[in-house]
């Protein structure tokens, strides 16, 4: 998977390209980001090892600021990635 760079105000570094774009996708056709995208995104992170932590932290950070009214889902994806970074 490619990540990319980012120049923002925001404090997230690196933003994987493939999930943002899917949900800028999801979001333009349907309005929303579904649990399926941000599942499959933890599992990246978590299970398969596709991701570093602190990438997939910035990545729902990144889906969380071009979603203007996100849901708690994605908060609590982001403190559980938090937590398995301080491990």
């Amino acid at each position: 998977m490619r990540v990319n760079s980012i120049n923002s105000n925001v404090n997230f570094q690196a933003v994987n390209q493939k999930y943002l774009q899917r949900a800028q996708k999801e979001y333009k056709q349907i309005g929303c980001i579904t649990n399926h995208l941000q599942f499959c995104l933890v599992s990246d992170v978590v299970l398969f090892k596709n991701m570093p932590i602190q990438d997939g932290i910035d990545t729902l950070k990144a889906i969380k600021n071009l979603v203007k009214n996100s849901d708690a889902c994605i908060d609590k994806d982001i403190e559980l990635l938090t937590k398995l970074l301080r491990k």
